[in-house]
Order: C-alpha cells, then structure tokens, then sequence
C-alpha cells in the first residue's frame, strides 16, 4: 500500500508537468516493491516524453508483471502508433481488448491508427462499434466525425459534430468539436459559435475566482482556458479576422508557451506581415520541440518551421529587442520573471503569492507562505505591469502562482510566476 501510495503521488506529479519529482517519487516505491501494480506503467508514461525507446521497455515490463493492467496496453500502442511501428501497435491493441473485451478503448485506439495509415473509412467502422458500446459515446463521436470528414463525407462529418455541439455543455466536448470543424475547414461559424461557448464558460469560472480561497480546480481551468483560446485564434485566422486571432494566440502564448500554440501566432503574425515577431515566434517554439521525442507529423511541422524561419531570414528580417535573457538562463522563465522594488528594508527573505491578474496587472494578491513583513509589499505587486495580456474584451480573472526572492543589495525582489500547468495550491 505505501508503494502505491507513492506512484499515485507520482502520476499527480507528471500531470503537473514536473517530471523530476514524479520520477524520485518512482524511485521511491520502486525500492519498496519494484513489482508493484502500476509502477513500471508509470515509469513508461515519464519516458514516453524523451525516450520512448524505455518506455516501450517499460510497458513491456508492466505487462509481464501485471497482464491484467490495461493502462499498460494503451500507451504501449500509442508508443508504437507515434514511431509508425504499425504491427506492434496492433498485436498490443489486440493483447489490450482480450483483457478489457468490453472497453471501447482497444476499437477507438485501432481506429486511431487507422487514421493514421490513412485508412479512414477503416477508422469510421471502428469508432462506430466503439461507439455502440455505450461509454463516452459523445468523445467517441468526435473522432467518428473526423474519420467521415478524411474519407470525404463532409456531410457526415458535418451532421456528427453539429450533434454533438447542440447536445452538450461541457467545456472540452465544445472545444474539441470546435477543432474537428477547423482542421477540416468546414462550418467555421459554428466552430467558432462553439469555442466562444466554451470560452464564455470558462472565463465566467475564472471571473469568479476568489482569493484566498482558490483551489487547484481554478488553476485547472487556467489551463483550458488557455487551450479554448488557442482553439478560438485558430479559427479565427482561417476565417481571416486576424486581429482577434492574433489577441487570442498571443494571450495564450504569454500565459502558457507551447509549440502548438507558438505555431499557430507565427503563422497568424506572418499573415499580418509582422515578420520580425513571426520569425522570433518561430524561433521560440522551435525551442520547446528540440530535444524532445517528435512523432512524425510534428517533426514535418517543425522542418517547415525550419524552413520558413530560413526564408525570412534571407529577407533580411531581424528579431526586435525583446526582454533580456541572462546567458545560459531559460528564455520562457525570462519572460515570467520580474524585478520588483523591495519592500523589506534589506531584508533577505523569500515568499510565496497568489495572484489574480486582469489584463498585464494583478486585480488582487494573496500571501501563502513568507514572513508576514511582505504583506507591505502587496501595494508594489498590485501596482506593477505584468507580461500578461487578456485577449481583446475579455473578463476573465486568471489565477497565477508567484515565487518572491528579496536580497540587501541590490534592493530589489525578483519574482517569478509559475507556469499555469505547474501551478498548484499547497505544495
């Protein structure tokens, strides 16, 4: 039990992106029994990030210790499906559905990959007996959409998502549908009817935030918050509004860089013809795909990147100065850093702070940890400019973390605010 104890606390850490400690906590319960029930699927999930060469080992070792662990078959698969090892991955999905015979999850996972060797009307068979066995068959009929949408049935396709769109409230079924319609480039009005559903919903939850009574479920819905934004800028810009895609793109690239998001403002800056912040968005994002594992599709977007980033610099397009980066420091911690007048009167001491940001200032700010003298510095944190802009209109309240480090000399605190998908109250 204190094993388990210790890979549940593990799997809570890799959610909240810090793998480091997830994978001490691994190590841990590995010392305590290393043929635990979960622990060597968890070992898989951490290395499938960088290595996934060990978590395919890993999995393995999962199966042969508990061959009743469907975990260990899903992700398996989708290890072998990123790699394009196709009859590995359908040995394991077919290994997966004699143990869970009554899981839609080895059918949609077949399907997926049938999507992937572009055997779509293969994919729409699959989904649909998927489907038929009743568990999230909403989730289920969004990819049975996009399965009709790649085998040409645009009508089809059209049908199964308008569907599910006028059938749910629930934030990620919205968003997700909002996606479908805009990678197939159909229906973008209701796509984005969709995602501003969405969007209303979860700026409303986020507006209601209140300190000092946050809990980790509004830091939650910061991240899908930053998702839905995403999701808008994109069908924005294939509708052509490019001044409100780049507001939304933008909002979500300050608040949460990922590649995805920095592909979408580079592409949405170049079509404004603001190169210069095209080609240091690029820059950027090229930077959170290097040294990671890239599953075929993402390695083409980033040679096109590549390649792009080659073609305006030919042009002679420059990067503007930015924020400056100390040599050898992280570039995106950087731009979450800030150097605020001390308020301790050359104390040496540090703090931790709940904030919550409007657009590029804090509405309000909440003391969790620290000497109770930086209560005198909350005018100063109230008063300060924040790289942290709301996209244009927008209500929402969004919950930040904060770490506050004060020296003697020179005078000055440097505070750091948390990425929102390592945010998390009480650690």
């Amino acid at each position: 039990m204190e094993a388990a104890s210790w890979i549940s606390e593990a799997q809570a850490k890799r959610q909240a992106n810090q793998p480091m400690s997830a994978r001490s906590l691994l190590n841990t319960a590995k010392a305590l029994d290393d043929h635990q029930t979960g622990l060597w699927a968890e070992y898989g999930a951490l290395d499938s990030i960088d290595n996934p060469t060990q978590a395919i080992s890993d999995f393995k070792r999962e199966i042969e210790q508990h061959p009743e662990n469907p975990v260990a078959y899903e992700r398996l698969s989708a290890v072998y499906s990123s790699k394009e090892m196709w009859p590995e991955a359908e040995r394991t999905i077919q290994a997966w559905s004699k143990v869970a015979p009554a899981d839609p999850g080895p059918l949609a996972s077949l399907g997926e990959m049938r999507m992937a060797q572009q055997k779509y009307k293969e994919a729409e068979t699959l989904f649909t007996a998927a489907i038929l066995l009743g568990k999230q068959p909403d989730r289920l009929k969004l990819r049975l959409a996009r399965a009709q949408l790649k085998a040409g049935e645009a009508d089809a396709g059209k049908t199964t998502l308008l569907t599910v769109i006028a059938a749910t409230d629930d934030v990620d079924l919205l968003n997700d549908a909002a996606v479908e319609l805009s990678d197939a480039d159909v229906e973008l009005p209701a796509g984005e009817a969709a995602s501003r559903k969405a969007m209303e919903k979860l700026e409303g939850r986020a507006a209601a935030t209140v300190l000092p009574s946050a809990t980790n479920q509004d830091f939650a819905n910061v991240v899908l918050l930053v998702e839905n934004w995403d999701t808008l800028s994109w069908i924005c810009y294939e509708e052509r509004k490019l001044p409100q895609a780049e507001s939304y793109a933008r909002s979500a690239w300050m608040l949460s860089p990922k590649a995805t998001i920095g592909g979408h403002l580079g592409a949405i800056y170049d079509a404004e013809g603001k190169r210069p912040e095209a080609l240091t968005t690029y820059r950027q994002t090229l930077l959170l795909m290097r040294n990671r594992y890239l599953a075929p599709a993402d390695a083409r977007r980033e040679r096109a990147m590549e390649k792009r980033m080659a073609a305006l610099r030919a042009e002679g397009v420059r990067e503007k100065p930015g924020v400056p980066i100390p040599p050898g420091s992280d570039e995106f911690k950087a731009l979450r850093t800030y150097t605020i007048a001390s308020p301790l009167d050359g104390m040496y001491a540090s703090a931790d702070f709940l904030f919550l940001m409007s657009n590029n200032h804090a509405d309000d700010v909440h003391l969790i940890r620290g000497d109770d003298a930086f209560k005198r510095g909350r005018p100063t944190l109230l008063a300060a400019t924040y790289r942290a802009p709301l996209p244009m209109g927008s209500k929402a309240k969004v919950l930040r973390r904060g770490y506050m480090m004060c020296a003697p000399r020179p005078g000055v605190c440097e505070l750091v605010l948390s990425a929102p998908n390592e945010a998390r109250i009480g650690d």
